[in-house]
């Protein structure tokens, strides 16, 4: 049984516990990009990505993702480069996230809404030497390059991997005019090119991922998530789930840590197709669902109340989904009741973070809470504290700061706190930091069972950092 903050007493939330999951998995023993190469040796003609129509299956995916990687170390690339991916969801990012795995290089996702001075500063602080990008985002970059920018740029299109006759209905900007550079190379051109070379994938301790704060409160910062991490999510979030195998649907942001996790992760994770799609719109999202029987899809309370409200919707065979989860936002209870008459099944909802590699609580799939983020998952801690007073526990109903750490892979110091390192290019070396999450939330214990409420809209929700002491003493903050 796996034990909480103090040795020998089960957490509160242990009573909440989900049937059938376990309360710990231990560390990973291989990497999501070792995986993918092994469902390609052993599944190769099973479907691994749709883009409306278009189709890779998982032997074709780790080709192109092992031709990319080639040319990208043929063009410089070395282990523990970082590569940007500037881009909405394609599948060219799945493509090039794999490559830089393959490499030993560090993907960056980038959010593709960033405005010039904010992906400067992305490109600046996390000193990505190549950048992949889609050809419409291209004058932004422009306005960002700076004369230390990325040396590698490789531009790449919808249209490179659309079919030429959808079977979804296709966003506008799906068919936009087509842009070329001369001063960038073509992503096409890099994986048409031939020639072999031994390749060195990053192992689990190695960084994988930077992905980056949405900068709500302050400038956004970078956190570094190594293979392990990703890998322990992934597989959190499956298991989670129940290992439900089936067609999973992507529509959030694959630059975010929910859509790389839930969307794409898990599916790579359990070798099961992704419906792949590059915006949100509720009828291609219904079609996708009914086309592609979809079971899984991860999602906002937004596209929850668009599914809902969508005129029609009653009419439309949604019976396939099997596991429906959000976050982001709280849901009104009215919308869970309606999103589970729409299609069968309990909409889930939880919270999480980039900086833990996505959720940190779910709400049990087989009694979900409306109105609650869930509890916390297996091999996370929490706690609810006095913003004044880190060492005292708040009660029942009371409004603190939630501290988030994890069990069974203490760090060398002792400390269950995670940690991030933020490359610095001045010093040559990554910046090593302790950091806390400390959210204001509420915690609540209706009869036996403790779970995490969002506050109320009135409530500050604003995220406050404090430095950890890398001491032995679990959640202590430096005052």
């Amino acid at each position: 049984m796996a034990q909480g903050r103090y040795p020998g007493v089960d957490r509160p939330w242990y009573k909440s516990w989900p049937a059938g999951v376990p309360r710990s998995l231990g560390p990973p023993r291989t990497t999501l990009v070792r995986m993918v190469e092994e469902y390609a040796r052993t599944r190769g003609g099973r479907t691994a990505v749709n883009f409306y129509g278009a189709v890779l299956d998982y032997g074709r995916l780790d080709e192109l993702a092992v031709r990319l990687a080639l040319a990208l170390i043929r063009r410089g690339l070395s282990r523990g480069d970082r590569i940007c991916l500037f881009m909405e969801n394609c599948p060219q990012f799945i493509i090039a996230c794999l490559a830089a795995w393959k490499a030993g290089a560090v993907a960056v996702p980038a959010n593709p809404m960033l405005k010039e001075e904010e992906l400067s500063h992305l490109l600046r602080h996390s000193a990505c030497q190549t950048i992949i990008l889609r050809d419409a985002l291209y004058p932004v970059f422009h306005g960002a390059r700076e004369g230390n920018g990325p040396q590698n740029v490789i531009v790449t299109r919808f249209s490179d991997f659309l079919p030429e006759a959808a079977e979804l209905p296709l966003h506008p900007s799906l068919s936009a005019p087509l842009c070329y550079f001369p001063d960038a190379c073509e992503f096409l051109s890099l994986l048409a090119e031939e020639g072999g070379g031994p390749l060195e994938p990053g192992d689990l301790p190695d960084p994988a991922l930077i992905l980056y704060t949405a900068g709500a409160t302050g400038t956004p910062k970078g956190a570094v998530i190594t293979h392990a991490n990703l890998t322990a999510n992934v597989r959190c979030a499956s298991v989670w789930y129940g290992g439900m195998s089936g067609a999973h649907l992507a529509v959030l942001p694959l630059c975010h840590a929910t859509g790389l996790v839930g969307s794409l992760g898990v599916a790579l994770f359990q070798g099961d197709p992704v419906i792949l799609l590059a915006r949100y719109d509720t009828e291609t999202v219904l079609c996708a669902v009914e086309k592609y029987r979809c079971t899984n899809w991860v999602s906002v309370p937004t596209m929850n109340v668009a599914v809902v409200n969508y005129p029609g919707v009653e009419k439309r065979n949604l019976s396939s989904l099997r596991v429906c989860t959000c976050g982001a936002a709280p849901v009104p209870v009215e919308v869970f009741e309606r999103f589970r008459a729409v299609t069968g099944v309990p909409l889930v909802e939880g919270y999480g973070l980039s900086e833990t590699t996505s959720q940190v609580t779910i709400n049990p799939f087989d009694r979900p809470r409306p109105g609650s983020v869930g509890i916390p998952v297996m091999d996370t801690d929490v706690r609810l504290v006095d913003p004044d007073d880190p060492e005292k526990e708040m009660g029942p109903g009371q409004t603190g700061e939630l501290l988030v750490g994890v069990r069974r892979l203490p760090p060398p110091t002792g400390t269950t706190l995670w940690k991030t390192a933020v490359p610095s290019p001045a010093a040559g070396s990554p910046r090593e930091t302790w950091r806390a999450w400390t959210p204001t939330a509420t915690s609540t214990w209706p009869g036996e069972k403790r779970r995490l409420s969002r506050p109320p809209a009135t409530a500050s929700f604003r995220p406050r950092w404090r430095r950890c002491s890398p001491a032995t003493r679990p959640w202590r903050r430096w005052r």
